[in-house]
């Protein structure tokens, strides 16, 4: 009994050190995939491995016109590229929309932040699907 319960605080003591870096999504976003796997999550949290991180995201969201019409807002697929490190805690935002016509240019142009959780900006570069394969046959050649 001793060795069972000397073993399962051993395993409790490595999980808590393993602890993976975690990213929080902004709830306008859907994640389509991550590091080439498909997902369909809206916003919410996503567990990442240490290294470089590709997510493929879509803005999303419903504007009431009316109390009997909406319209939604969809961005086309875009790609966040950033290198996470073994522990940290990231927050993803997109700005705050106010408008219909603010929200159709924001996802024409998708706009967003990378923060740790002390709140200091992480570096990123946000493509398109062609910037991304166009990189991706670049260092092909190389």
């Amino acid at each position: 009994m001793k060795t069972l319960t000397a073993i399962a605080a051993t395993l409790t003591l490595f999980a808590s050190l393993s602890q993976a870096a975690e990213i929080q999504l902004d709830r306008n976003l859907t994640l389509l995939s991550h590091n080439g796997e498909a997902h369909t999550q809206y916003g919410g949290e996503l567990d990442l491995a240490a290294g470089k991180q590709v997510l493929e995201l879509r803005y999303n969201a419903i504007f009431q016109l009316s109390a009997e019409d909406h319209e939604s807002v969809l961005s086309p697929a875009f790609y966040l590229v950033f290198d996470a490190s073994d522990e940290g805690q990231y927050q993803l935002s997109w700005p705050e929309v106010n408008t219909l016509s603010d929200a159709k240019k924001r996802a024409a142009e998708p706009v967003v932040t990378l923060s740790n959780a002390e709140g200091d900006a992480i570096p990123f570069e946000l493509q398109s699907h062609d910037q991304l394969i166009y990189q991706l046959l670049l260092s092909q050649t190389r």
